[in-house]
């Protein structure tokens, strides 16, 4: 990771190329891409990526501006509808955090005994999404 005073360690693919414009609360991640703080980011944007496990369901929330990563941005995810579950993040504390400098929240919850549709109300910055997941 570089940092904006060019400190830092730089990457094998070069870095982001931080110049004097950069403005320093950017930090550098990886293969070019910048993470900016929230204050930062115009309009952020998020992805919802979900990974299902034989006894467990993760899923990653991915908080860009559509260029850069975005971090520092409010998550949450609540359940709305379907068989109840527990909705935790990846370490096991109440459904809210905080995106990373790779712009990820991730959450996890156990997959119910009875079948059917989980849905879970993603919410970043005020703005929400509903992640339907067959169980």
């Amino acid at each position: 990771m570089i940092r904006p005073d060019g400190s830092g360690r730089r990457s094998l693919t070069g870095g982001c190329g931080v110049g004097p414009g950069t403005p320093p609360t950017w930090l550098c991640v990886v293969n070019g891409r910048f993470a900016i703080p929230l204050a930062d980011a115009a309009m952020p944007a998020f992805a919802i990526n979900p990974t299902s496990f034989p006894r467990a369901v993760k899923f990653s929330v991915f908080v860009t501006d559509r260029e850069r990563y975005v971090y520092g941005a409010p998550v949450s995810a609540r359940q709305v509808a379907g068989p109840r579950v527990h909705v935790t993040t990846a370490t096991r504390k109440l459904p809210v955090s905080v995106s990373d400098t790779g712009g990820r929240a991730t959450f996890r919850f156990l997959k119910p005994r009875t079948h059917g549709k989980v849905v879970i109300r993603v919410s970043v910055s005020g703005r929400s999404r509903l992640l339907v997941l067959r169980v």
